[in-house]
């Protein structure tokens, strides 16, 4: 497994407890957001089906696991966001989750609390190995800090129903930054990270920012990846089955 980070703080946690949530009507969606802004909660969820986290942002994208908002810049609690988007790929040959913002500035007099989870469900199996990555750019943005992890869950659990740290199944990786430079930047990398998720899955994102009064994030994203792992086609376990039963067969002849 390789970690890798600039001027980053890494762990990657093999274990963190498998848990699951409470299911509700929008549990039910397979691609959702969950965002806090100095204590206030807001939600979306693909193609715009009910949230309950807050006030609802609007998906502007219809193309189904395609989560995207802040076309036009949008301000929520001082913050101002542009170009966000989350987009789930179900594989084969790749399982993908990501969320991204072209731009997160503070327009507030002081530093704002930020976090938010991405989450989606019904990945394709089976899968062993996963990929995380994470990076952000930092402008005037000195004294802010940054926390993000990776988790997945085997159970299929629906993630993004909170902004919680604690998202649904197991921890994979996680990555912390400090800001102390005018122009600075933050880089996260693992992989590959052993997984074992024979049934369909889940995976999320969460970040926590801490943004400096008039700081800006510019292209600011989250990315984990699981590859499908080969699975043997019908005719070649046919073919097998029968090798077996001859390799049998003529063995019982000899005795």
């Amino acid at each position: 497994m390789v970690h890798r980070a600039t001027r980053t703080t890494l762990t990657a946690l093999g274990i963190a407890g498998a848990m699951t949530f409470a299911s509700s009507s929008p549990a039910d969606a397979a691609l959702m957001v969950a965002l806090t802004i100095n204590g206030v909660n807001y939600c979306a969820v693909d193609n715009n089906a009910a949230c309950a986290f807050g006030t609802q942002i609007l998906d502007d994208n219809a193309a189904a696991g395609v989560l995207s908002y802040g076309a036009a810049p949008l301000v929520l609690g001082g913050i101002e966001i542009t170009g966000s988007e989350q987009v789930a790929t179900f594989g084969p040959p790749n399982n993908v989750l990501n969320t991204g913002s072209t731009s997160i500035r503070n327009t507030n007099a002081v530093a704002a609390s930020i976090q938010y989870a991405v989450s989606a469900t019904g990945f394709t199996p089976p899968v062993s190995t996963a990929f995380a990555s994470g990076s952000a750019t930092w402008e005037l943005a000195v004294g802010s800090s940054y926390t993000a992890s990776w988790f997945n869950d085997a159970l299929n659990g629906q993630g993004a129903l909170t902004s919680s740290a604690v998202q649904p199944g197991t921890q994979i990786f996680t990555c912390s930054d400090a800001v102390t430079l005018l122009a600075d930047s933050t880089s996260c990398v693992a992989g590959p990270i052993a997984v074992n998720d024979p049934n369909p899955f889940s995976m999320s994102l969460y970040s926590n920012i801490t943004l400096a009064a008039g700081g800006r994030v510019v292209n600011n994203g989250l990315t984990e990846i699981k590859p499908v792992s080969d699975v043997p086609e019908p005719a070649s376990m046919a073919l097998l089955g029968l090798g077996l039963l001859g390799a049998g067969l003529a063995r019982r002849r000899r005795q």
